[in-house]
């Protein structure tokens, strides 16, 4: 089966962050994008709105990395305009820690494959009710 525009316009925009370009990762949200996530890391607010909330979150999130990476672990579910995943997060601290640990996240996308929402989970029950599945 053919990987969907969704997803692979998902891995271009992981691609384009794993690379430090920020900015190209914009170019997969719509400018009211959306941006949710849980309460996890020090100092990152619940919710952002828009490019200009992104590149808050983008600048807060990685004050603490010298490196981080995100890769797609699973794909749990993919519906039209929707994909729940399942990804690995890689990080070095500034002050040298290591740190890895998996996400739930959900992505939503207008009818052009434009992210419209995000929403990222520490707690796999709660990504699983967003996203219409059992818990």
């Amino acid at each position: 089966m053919a990987e969907s525009e969704q997803l692979r316009r998902m891995r271009a925009a992981f691609a384009a962050w794993n690379a430090g370009e920020y900015e190209a990762v914009l170019n997969f949200a719509r400018t009211d994008v959306v941006w949710r996530v849980d309460r996890f890391f020090p100092d990152v607010e619940p919710v952002y709105e828009g490019h200009d909330g992104m590149r808050r979150f983008f600048k807060t999130f990685n004050e603490a990395w010298e490196e981080n990476t995100l890769e797609i672990a699973r794909v749990i579910d993919e519906q039209p305009r929707q994909i729940y995943v399942l990804i690995r997060f890689t990080a070095k601290a500034r002050d040298g820690l290591q740190f890895e640990s998996d996400f739930h996240q959900i992505y939503r996308y207008d009818e052009d494959n434009q992210l419209a929402e995000f929403h990222g989970f520490v707690d796999e029950a709660d990504a699983r009710r967003e996203a219409g599945l059992p818990a």
